[in-house]
């Protein structure tokens, strides 16, 4: 029995996943029961990512800020911190479907599980082992009552399964093979089905599904989908192998004599090619000779080859006195390359990293852009820190901290939340600009209830972006019956 001091050498694991490519946060699909009006997940979700439920026909929402004691009928509340998924009472012993983005889990030891009325055994640790101790014991016993007490020979005959194993009773027997049929419910992935009829029913639905081939044809088997397959790839390799042969016609070197070349030029145009390096013209013949087709041709190869190009450029290309310029099929986007550099007008421009994710799509850039605040706070009396809000009981102005930012996106967001301490209390807010001449924004707001705050999105497009220096004062105020005002900052920055 491990003593109280070793309990606590055996610490609880938090697996968590880093989000990496080489460690991913990974998507589950499970279908776990409601016991005690609530489903404990497999993994901790990812909060941003939310917990879809479906199942039993109904439209499931999630709620955000509530009592788990009183949650709507169709309603559930979600604690990303344990896992747990609460419900209203009348779903108890449902088996709804859960589509989140697992993070990792929990892992208790049973040595970090004490006892509250047990004297005898610190922890569930040891009492676990006393338990399996007792069972083993009593189950010996139980074995040897029934294999001492003679037994007719179809129930001996059932100790044995078809490999030859024996074993102790017949109810070891039927529970190894419930076991394995359990064990069979759960596929590779982790998923697991009400039943091994269940996860039979969808294996055999995906490969139903494999022999439609998506065009309209639905094949006996998916074997003879395979077979079709394979039948038209040595089609393809025969017809290549006959295309090969036509192309391979050549002359040797030595055989270029007048009855050979003569003999060859008679045979069908698909069957002959003459090297125009083996062509010797005699005279002089300039470009100014040719007709005008054959001028094109010969201009548009030469610029082809002072380029390194491989065939013609597309119509929307075109090489003039400005360099190269690409058109679109709006004529104030274009993308141009010439002795200046590179220039993209109207947001003819995007880069795309190798995973698919564009830093810049259609001339904008995707990342966000930084606004600092002050620190320390710029924080005027009588505004105060409590707790995570700024608060304040006066009707006069005051500043809750002060920001700066070069102005590289078109609009300035910034997500809050706010709160009032009564029912009656009005709250203030307003964004002044860093000359206290104007605002950007101004609004109230008069809500008590939530205790995390009711959220607030702002939205200013500050125009077209000028790279300038720009500053903003957050301030805030109340009016209304006595009482207090509370504001906090979720994330500003800038977008577009």
């Amino acid at each position: 029995m491990d003593s109280p001091q070793n309990i606590y050498n055996d610490p609880v694991v938090f697996k968590v996943r880093k989000g990496t490519p080489e460690d991913p946060r990974k998507r589950i699909t499970e279908s776990p029961m409601i016991v005690g009006a609530k489903a404990q997940l497999r993994e901790v979700p990812e909060r941003f990512d939310e917990v879809e439920v479906t199942g039993e026909g109904i439209d499931w929402f999630e709620i955000l800020d509530g009592n788990v004691e009183e949650i709507p009928e169709n309603g559930y509340i979600v604690n990303y911190v344990e896992g747990l998924v609460y419900f209203n009472a009348i779903h108890d012993k449902k088996q709804l479907t859960y589509n989140y983005t697992g993070t990792g889990a929990h892992y208790f030891p049973d040595s970090r599980i004490y006892l509250t009325k047990d004297n005898k055994f610190p922890s569930l640790s040891d009492k676990l082992k006393d338990v399996d101790r007792l069972s083993e014991e009593q189950k010996s016993r139980v074995d040897e009552l029934i294999r001492s007490v003679p037994q007719p020979s179809e129930v001996v005959d059932q100790r044995i399964d078809r490999n030859g194993k024996v074993f102790n009773t017949a109810k070891d027997r039927l529970d190894s093979n419930q076991e394995n049929v359990e064990n069979a419910q759960v596929d590779l992935n982790g998923r697991e089905y009400p039943s091994l009829k269940g996860r039979i029913d969808a294996n055999q639905k995906e490969v139903e599904d494999a022999m439609d081939d998506g065009k309209g044809t639905t094949y006996p088997s998916l074997k003879d989908r395979i077979n079709d397959f394979d039948s038209r790839i040595s089609g393809f390799e025969e017809n290549i192998e006959s295309v090969e042969g036509r192309l391979t016609l050549k002359v040797d070197s030595e055989d270029f004599n007048g009855e050979k070349l003569i003999a060859l030029i008679e045979l069908t145009p698909e069957g002959v090619m003459i090297s125009g390096k083996r062509i010797d013209l005699t005279g002089q013949i300039t470009i100014n000779d040719l007709d005008d087709e054959t001028y094109a041709k010969v201009s548009e190869a030469i610029s082809a080859a002072n380029l390194n190009l491989e065939g013609s450029l597309p119509t929307s290309v075109k090489m003039d006195e400005n360099g190269i310029t690409a058109y679109t099929s709006d004529p104030s986007k274009f993308a141009r390359m010439n002795q200046d550099g590179f220039y993209a007008k109207g947001g003819a421009f995007t880069i795309e990293r190798p995973d698919g994710a564009k830093l810049i799509d259609n001339g904008i850039a995707s990342f966000e852009y930084n606004v600092q605040p002050a620190y320390p706070p710029f924080m005027e009396a009588p505004i105060e820190l409590d707790g995570i809000y700024c608060k304040t009981t006066s009707e006069t102005w005051a500043s809750a901290n002060f920001y700066s930012f070069r102005h590289t996106g078109r609009y300035l967001k910034l997500n809050l939340a706010h709160k009032v301490s009564d029912s009656g209390v009005i709250g203030k807010l307003r964004l002044r600009r860093g000359s206290e001449t104007s605002n950007y924004y101004e609004t109230t707001f008069s809500n008590s209830t939530p205790f995390y705050g009711e959220e607030l999105k702002i939205t200013i497009d500050l125009g077209t972006p000028t790279m300038a220096e720009h500053q903003f004062y957050l301030q805030m105020s109340k009016s209304g019956i006595e009482g207090a005002a509370y504001l906090r900052v979720v994330k500003i920055w800038q977008d577009g």
